[in-house]
């Protein structure tokens, strides 16, 4: 779904339209959350499945950090999430890059090599990029909550995907 597509701006008016039919601020952030799923779903499901993994999972390493006080163990949680955000985004960046370096410089032969036969193109890193950015960014933010704070995964889920 593009931009300047009119299946974009039909999306957005029902997202709209979804919007002020809701009585609460929570449905609202359901909504919205639901809504932005879908959005990047309409890129490639393979990609949704991965953005709803990461998501649960530095969700879930958010909250562990927020319910400990020991910081040898916020500090381990943070490396977690960063080595799983960080490694998503150079697997998913690079791995071409390094295929076709590979395949290159392992062909003897002269013939011509397809490098669309090569590509992976399971997830788009467009797309990865400012997510993974986002996520870390959480993840850094939730290091500095007090003890026992209260996580919604509703409005931590938002926070990543509207910054």
């Amino acid at each position: 779904m593009i931009f300047t597509s009119i299946e974009f701006i039909v999306f957005f008016l029902a997202v709209l339209l979804l919007r002020a039919c809701c009585r609460t601020f929570g449905a609202e952030k359901w909504v919205l959350l639901v809504a932005s799923y879908i959005f990047y779903g309409s890129w490639s499901l393979p990609c949704l499945g991965l953005l709803f993994a990461v998501s649960a999972v530095d969700y879930a390493l958010g909250r562990a950090m927020g319910n400990t006080s020991a910081s040898s163990t916020r500090r381990a949680l943070l490396m977690a999430s960063l080595v799983l955000n960080l490694g998503l985004l150079g697997f998913f960046k690079y791995t071409n890059f390094v295929l076709i370096l590979i395949v290159v410089a392992c062909s003897s032969s002269s013939k011509e090599i397809d490098f669309q036969e090569l590509s992976l193109n399971a997830v788009k890193s467009e797309l990865l990029d400012p997510k993974s950015f986002e996520l870390i960014e959480y993840s850094i933010d939730t290091i500095f909550l007090h003890e026992g704070a209260r996580f919604n995964i509703s409005n931590d889920s938002l926070s990543l995907y509207y910054q």
